[in-house]
């Protein structure tokens, strides 16, 4: 456990107005020799601990060997636990040999040594992962989280303990990778070939088809591990050409001679049938004994032959791509893995961007949960890595993508986890508040994501068509490119259509309790107000106030009312304001009036009444702004026209009405640009090739879109010229590109 630092505050008289007390701070010395400072909140009451203004560097030594220490305990226990489920199918296998076939102890040791660099290569970024989630969980769920944070360091000051754990873990797994893996790989071959030679029914097995020599099958249904006879064998010779022989026998013992690398499968009581090529059978015969000549040199020189990149070292892979690049020959499996040994290591810097944010959430279970996640990442990580490694050896995507891919989904994911969990710790958020957050805020990522999702998915399925020349034949059949691309269009109409009906439903309650979650929940500040339609109510120091918007960018607030009660909770005075602008002076109020509510009936004054202050700041109504996504299409519009007729400036508004509607009809327009660049690609360009066109375009239509809003707000574009130049710039191309494809 940490040792947890007392401090003492010094009690001290505060004076001052609210907006002075907001930013004052107080030093604090305590007894660690850490000098921090607390600021206190005049609007909320409570007092939270910023950054430290002096570490000690020793203190930050001593951090970062106990959090190394803690991430080396579960590390070697998960890189135990996970080696040795992986291993344990092949050590029933290996003690099958010694028990059953005889073969020495010391040689299953050797193949047991052989295998394990293959195994530790996948494993020691899983154990690396494991470690991190527990041991910063471990940290989070005994509140030592807290307490460093209490002592000034945050989660970015603990990451250097982390980074030099998984550099040492990447180190070693590229060792792995690079060298020792292949060497393991061709010593085992190797060794087996050795048993095989010394013991040889040890490379027989039972109940199998075994092609190990060239032009032989030979199948036993048994062996006897005392005797190594072959019980009721099948042996299938082709190695003379143009004739067969097909060999059954009662049982049969293997004899080898290690000095001339031969085996002799002697065969006793059995049936030989030999047919020619046209298959007319030219003999039967009978037999006492019989004997077929094995020739393991013959199996030697096919082995070196054909060697596997598996064995060869990252050298040697580099060597043999470049060999067949100048010979011209295929080396599709050399790349693949010669990508394979720098992802492998590279995992271990993702897991470590991952773990690091994802382990220090707070959560009671620590164990369980870094385990469980932990799982649940390497199942994914590894199915990804294993599905692009096939499409890359089929071929039907760059070794680069498949095998990268993996890796580059897990750092946007870890990065984006370290821009959101120091927010999460600096407010103690609970894990229930972290899942509501995210589940929230899915219904705005899929609008978001859709129109790329129909540019990417138009570009590969189309792709893989044009691969097969399927365009080609169409166009022979006499369908033009607008035939083909109407359909497709009618589909992304739909899916605009279902889109809008999802953005106006779905979208602004789940956006709303997602920022709520995030203001209450996570930040923990006092919400004290409610959204009724467009407006906003707020119960203040100064009474209950009305506002219809609050622009948290312009600091201002607009169309604000404030209703002062007495004592018998009836309002006595209503204060309306157009206005109210946040500056460093204050509040500046433009357009007021007052109302005085008597029994006699309403009063109405211009200005405000003597001695009139708005106690709170801007950072109190903030929590009020209403964001864009939180208003379906019809409430935008409504409050658009509504501020519009109080003579408020809505040009942003008016951007973010029209981006509505532009962003929804991008399916269209995607769909458009993605059939001619589909039929433009020939059978060698791949579905990755493809797919990198499609995320590449849809980024730039996102960069594109975020521009021209900027400049819609700012009034250098009109608001619907902002909106729709992406969109329009898109059906430019895509109509070009319709045109130039049909002709």
């Amino acid at each position: 456990m940490l040792p947890r630092s007392t401090t003492k505050q010094q009690p001290r008289a505060r004076v001052g107005t609210p907006e002075q007390l907001e930013h004052r701070v107080d030093p604090i010395d305590d007894q660690a020799g850490f000098r921090t400072t607390r600021r206190k909140s005049a609007s909320s009451g409570c007092s939270a601990r910023t950054h430290p203004l002096d570490v000690p560097p020793r203190v930050v030594r001593i951090v970062h060997r106990y959090i190394f220490r803690e991430i080396l305990v579960p590390f070697a226990l998960g890189l135990s636990l996970f080696t040795f489920v992986l291993l344990i199918a092949r050590l029933i296998k290996l003690i099958e040999l010694v028990v059953n076939r005889g073969v020495p102890l010391v040689s299953v040791l050797r193949l047991l040594t052989y295998i394990l660099p293959a195994f530790l290569e996948v494993t020691l970024p899983m154990a690396m992962l494991l470690a991190i989630l527990v041991a910063f969980g471990r940290l989070s769920a005994d509140s030592e989280m807290v307490a460093l944070r209490s002592s000034g360091l945050s989660l970015y000051q603990l990451v250097p303990s982390v980074a030099v754990f998984v550099m040492i873990a990447m180190l070693l797994t590229g060792a792995l990778s690079f060298y020792a893996r292949p060497w393991g790989t061709r010593s085992l071959k190797g060794a087996l070939y050795e048993i095989a030679r010394t013991r040889a029914t040890a490379g027989i097995k039972p109940q199998v088809f075994n092609d190990d020599f060239p032009g032989l099958v030979i199948y036993t249904e048994g062996v006897d591990p005392t005797t190594d006879r072959l019980r009721h064998v099948l042996v299938a010779d082709e190695r003379e050409a143009g004739q067969r022989q097909t060999i059954f026998a009662r049982e049969a013992t293997m004899v080898s001679d290690p000095r001339l690398l031969t085996v002799t499968l002697r065969l006793r009581q059995g049936f030989i049938a030999s047919t020619d090529n046209r298959g007319g059978a030219d003999y039967q015969t009978d037999f006492e004994t019989y004997d077929v000549n094995l020739d393991l040199r013959q199996a030697f020189a096919a082995a070196r032959r054909d060697r596997d990149p598996k064995e060869m070292t990252l050298p040697q892979v580099r060597r043999a791509i470049a060999a067949k690049q100048a010979s011209g020959q295929p080396y599709v499996s050399e790349l693949v893995e010669y990508h394979r040994k720098f992802a492998i290591p590279f995992a271990c810097i993702v897991f470590g961007l991952v773990a690091t944010p994802l382990g220090a959430l707070p959560v009671r279970a620590a164990r369980a949960r870094g385990f469980a996640v932990s799982l649940v990442m390497i199942f994914v990580y590894y199915i990804l890595l294993s599905a692009g490694q096939a499409l890359a050896e089929q071929e039907l995507v760059p070794a680069v993508v498949g095998l990268w891919l993996p890796n580059l989904l897990f750092a946007l994911l870890g990065l984006y986890l370290f821009t959101q969990v120091d927010t999460f710790l600096r407010h103690d958020a609970s894990g229930g508040a972290i899942v509501r957050y995210f589940l929230f805020k899915i219904p705005l990522v899929v609008t978001q994501a859709t129109p790329l999702a129909v540019l990417t998915g138009g570009i590969v399925g189309l792709g893989l068509l044009a691969r097969q020349h399927e365009f080609v034949a169409l166009r022979a059949c006499g369908v033009s490119i607008w035939q083909m691309i109407t359909p497709l269009l009618a589909l992304a109409a739909l899916i605009s259509v279902a889109a809008f009906a999802w953005n106006e439903s779905v979208v602004p309650y789940s956006a709303h309790r997602w920022h709520m979650i995030e203001t209450v929940e996570i930040k923990k500040r006092a919400l004290p107000t409610v959204f009724m339609g467009h407006d906003i109510w707020y119960h203040g120091r100064a009474g209950f106030y009305n506002i219809e918007r609050v622009n948290a960018k312009r600091n201002a607030l607009y169309g604000l009312r404030i209703y002062h009660l007495g004592t018998d909770f009836r309002p006595q005075r209503v204060v309306e304001v157009d206005t109210a602008t946040w500056t460093d002076d204050g509040w500046q109020f433009a357009g007021a009036r007052t109302r005085r509510l008597t029994p006699g009936g309403v009063e109405e004054s211009p200005g405000l009444p003597e001695g009139f202050t708005l106690p709170e700041t801007l950072e109190d109504f903030r929590v009020a702004s209403v964001e864009p996504e939180e208003l379906s299409y019809a409430m935008l519009r409504r409050q658009i026209r509504d501020l519009r007729r109080k003579g408020v400036d809505i040009s942003e508004n008016w951007v973010d009405l029209h981006l509505k509607l532009a962003l929804l009809a991008a399916s269209l327009f995607m769909m458009l640009i993605a059939v001619p660049l589909a039929a433009s690609g020939t059978r060698w360009t791949s579905v990755a090739a493809s797919a990198g066109v499609g995320i590449v375009l849809g980024f730039g239509y996102f960069v594109l879109m975020a521009f021209a809003r900027a400049l819609g707000q700012s009034g250098a574009l009109s608001p619907i010229l902002a909106a729709w130049l992406a969109n329009g710039l898109f059906a430019l191309v895509g109509g070009y590109c319709v045109l130039g494809a049909d002709a």
